[in-house]
């Protein structure tokens, strides 16, 4: 259990590295680039972080749609979703998505999901004060 604990944590720090990298390509406007390093973190993040694939779902969406990509960037997003249905970005960046791919009621049908995904989520925190 330790060995294996100590490999997750390993990987784990890999995969938070190439996000890094991910992002700072991502910044540079190098997104073909910064999709790969996404993806190279993605392979690399312990199964159970799921926190951590949702964002690197994310940030590959955002980078496959500045690159071109609306249906690889769909699918991520979609992905993102169902990991954390309640992160707002995963909607925008799939809403973009439909747009660019001209699927404009469902970019439409997405935007009211994240509302009130949203909404849902505000109440919950002010429950939890």
């Amino acid at each position: 259990d330790q060995i294996e604990e100590s490999c997750e944590e390993a990987n784990r720090k890999v995969a938070a590295g190439l996000k890094a990298e991910g992002n700072a390509l991502y910044l540079r406007g190098d997104f073909a680039p910064a999709a790969f390093a996404f993806s190279a973190a993605l392979r690399m993040t312990p199964r159970h972080s799921i926190s951590l694939y949702a964002a690197l779902l994310a940030n590959r969406s955002a980078a496959y749609l500045q690159w071109g990509q609306p249906e690889l960037a769909a699918a991520d997003a979609q992905a993102a979703l169902i990991i954390a249905p309640s992160d707002v970005k995963p909607y925008h960046r799939l809403a973009k998505a439909l747009t660019a791919m001209g699927m404009h009621a469902a970019a439409v049908n997405v935007v009211d999901r994240a509302i009130r995904a949203y909404a849902e989520m505000t109440a919950r925190q002010q429950a939890q004060l």
